[in-house]
């Protein structure tokens, strides 16, 4: 009887893991298959060939023509010199990050990875700052796919974050026609959803054209 009941309490304690296992792992194989194709299509060379597609291994020859070669037109943009206002912009990024830094360093926190990460991702910041005053601020300048990706990603969250908190804070509000604005907030989060599972992102059909030339 003891065994038994044993035995009964070791399935309970495991059935949960049993259930949400399977949607577990199918959401992982779907999350990380598209990456690990992705990291194969963009070290090959695609080649479309009767019956199918050849692919040649060429290591990070596509990532060189993106930021060096002769793609780099279309993934950075035309460059041209800072404008006073871009320069009046960085300024007060750098401004900005010492005094992260200098915050940081007279913390109790310190440490060499948490230095090595924000050294990291003040460099990033910097970097896509530039480039995007660049390509956006200058007379000559033209953006990019990177640019254009960020800046389009950046503002429709925004504008799709504001967009929905107005619907809920008129949905919760005690007005007239309390209905309607439910079902255009419905409509809304639903249709976002739909056109978010099927755009697709700028840069990967940049890397995908590079791939297949």
């Amino acid at each position: 009887m003891t065994q038994s009941n044993s035995i009964e309490e070791r399935l309970d304690r495991q059935a949960p893991a049993v259930f949400i296992m399977p949607a577990v792992l199918i959401v992982l194989c779907f999350s990380i298959f598209p990456l690990i194709v992705s990291l194969f299509v963009s070290l090959s060379r695609l080649k479309f060939v009767r019956g199918g597609i050849e692919a040649k291994y060429i290591g990070f020859l596509n990532f060189k023509k993106l930021l060096f070669g002769s793609q780099q037109y279309h993934f950075l943009g035309k460059f041209d010199q800072l404008t006073t206002t871009g320069y009046v912009i960085m300024s007060v990024f750098v401004i900005l990050i010492l005094v992260w830094f200098y915050r940081y360093f007279r913390s109790i926190n310190l440490s060499l990875v948490g230095t090595i990460g924000r050294f990291v991702v003040a460099t990033g910041l910097f970097f896509l700052l530039m480039l995007t005053l660049i390509n956006l601020t200058t007379p000559k300048g033209l953006p990019g796919t990177l640019v254009v990706t960020l800046t389009y990603v950046i503002l429709g969250v925004i504008f799709q974050f504001l967009i929905g908190l107005g619907l809920a804070l008129l949905c919760v509000k005690k007005i007239r026609g309390r209905s309607f604005f439910r079902s255009v907030s419905n409509a809304f989060h639903f249709s976002y959803f739909f056109a978010n599972k099927q755009k697709k992102p700028q840069l990967s059909y940049t890397v995908f054209s590079i791939t297949t030339q």
